[in-house]
């Protein structure tokens, strides 16, 4: 299973029983049913429940959105720590990959795990 699901699976003029969209999404029923408890609206009257494609579009789009950490100057993304950190006593490396494509390398602040960041040409 994906760790994050992609909105563009879901078509946004349908509607959708959990099982549907679990398994359009390529994630559990039971993920569909924690989404809803953390706020997807549903249509939850009747049984079975419904959610709205484009309510699931909109509603992941702006989960994902909110989870985003875009990255200041000088920092990378550690993958040990999960956050964006600083080159442990600002030590950075430039270098190139094998098809020209810049890459700045450190150690993380915290933890001291190797970070790479990769860089425009330009």
């Amino acid at each position: 299973m994906p760790r994050r699901v992609s909105p563009a699976r879901i078509k946004a003029n349908r509607n959708y029983e959990i099982e549907e969209c679990a398994e359009a999404l390529g994630v559990t029923p039971q993920t569909v049913r924690q989404w809803i408890r953390q706020g997807l609206p549903a249509l939850t009257e009747r049984r079975p429940y419904l959610v709205l494609g484009w309510q699931v579009k909109g509603w992941l789009g702006a989960r994902q959105v909110s989870r985003s950490r875009p990255l200041q100057d000088g920092e990378f993304f550690c993958l040990t720590c999960k956050e964006p950190r600083r080159a442990a006593f600002g030590l950075t490396e430039r270098t190139e990959t094998a098809d020209g494509r810049p890459v700045l390398t450190g150690f993380c602040e915290r933890c001291e795990a190797l970070c790479r960041r990769f860089l425009s040409r330009t």
